[in-house]
């Protein structure tokens, strides 16, 4: 079994100054800050693990199986006598049901080799980060990675980090973070009209003369609580199946207010076949990662065949002569 503590008087060492005292049985090197200049001290000889001079951690530990099962207490640490968490990288807020990456960053305060784990919690929701432990070369920092799904409501999240002591996780630092619950991204399809031909009507529209000219008009509402950049997307397909107008834009600065509306105005196609055409419609938000926040999927038009002016309904051919 190896010992946190060599037994006996033993001397401490700061790796800074230089500075050496001499302690007491069972008293641990680096718990100890330097008078002198405030580092931590550390043991000559024989490190806090036991390990002998010039012995690497690898061989002087026998290696742990699996990480720590049991997570740390929900109290601020001070500073790791061997780890540090040095950073945590994570979204400040999330919108609920979102997968919540994170990234932990734990530091080796030792001049030699330690095995490190890392755990996490947030309410009674535990999660560990992976991998599950990793030996650390002497003052390197190594990152860690977990995520979770974000409830519907803020939360603080605590992490910990532990060494291994050759026979048992010790717990050895502890951070913690908040995560706002985002709002939720929320806007509605208010309006949809097809220009044709200088003439607008509501989609869907009827009787709409064969060999016109459609332009459509989307209109989307932001019905969160601050602005919101919108995107839309559309495909129009004629009587046949055939795509007539594939048409996806995201509005440019500055970007529609909460409650406010945006319209979307296409590009004009051939309305040049008899028969209903079709409108899909997707109102997005969140132009990193899009989201659809209302659709609709229907009929965009009837296109009926030009009838005569009934001034030339009687007009026939009655005779040809060639010349």
């Amino acid at each position: 079994m190896v010992n946190i503590h060599p037994h006996g008087l033993h001397l401490c060492s700061c790796p800074a100054c230089g500075y050496q005292t001499e302690v007491e049985e069972y008293t641990q090197c680096n718990t100890l800050p330097c008078p002198v200049c405030g580092n931590r001290l550390r043991a000559v000889e024989r490190g806090e693990y036991g390990i002998a001079k010039g012995q690497t951690m690898e061989a002087a530990l026998t290696p742990p199986r699996a990480g720590p099962k049991v997570l740390g207490s929900r109290v601020s640490l001070a500073a790791g006598a061997y780890t540090d968490i040095v950073s945590i990288i994570a979204p400040s807020e999330a919108a609920p049901g979102q997968t919540v990456d994170l990234q932990v960053k734990v530091k080796n305060l030792a001049d030699y080799n330690i095995y490190i784990s890392t755990s996490a919690k947030y309410d009674d929701t535990i999660f560990y980060l992976s991998p599950e432990y990793a030996s650390v070369d002497a003052y390197a920092t190594y990152t860690f990675y977990g995520s979770f799904t974000m409830p519907n409501k803020s939360v603080r999240v605590y992490v910990w980090s532990y060494y291994w002591t050759g026979s048992e996780w010790y717990l050895d630092d502890s951070e913690y973070f908040d995560i706002s619950l985002a709002e939720a991204y929320a806007g509605k399809i208010t309006k949809m009209e097809l220009e044709h031909d200088g003439t607008y009507s509501n989609i869907p529209a009827y009787d709409i003369p064969q060999h016109e000219r459609g332009l459509v008009h989307i209109t989307g509402r932001n019905d969160t609580s601050k602005a919101q950049r919108m995107g839309i997307h559309w495909q129009v397909k004629d009587p046949q199946g055939v795509t007539k107008e594939d048409y996806y834009a995201w509005e440019s600065w500055p970007y529609t207010g909460a409650g406010s509306t945006h319209e979307f105005i296409g590009d004009r196609f051939n309305l040049d076949k008899v028969g209903n055409y079709s409108l899909s419609v997707e109102l997005l938000m969140n132009y990193d990662n899009p989201e659809i926040v209302d659709s609709y999927s229907g009929m965009l038009c009837r296109v009926v065949a030009v009838v005569p002016e009934p001034e030339f309904q009687g007009f026939a051919i009655s005779r040809f002569d060639k010349v």
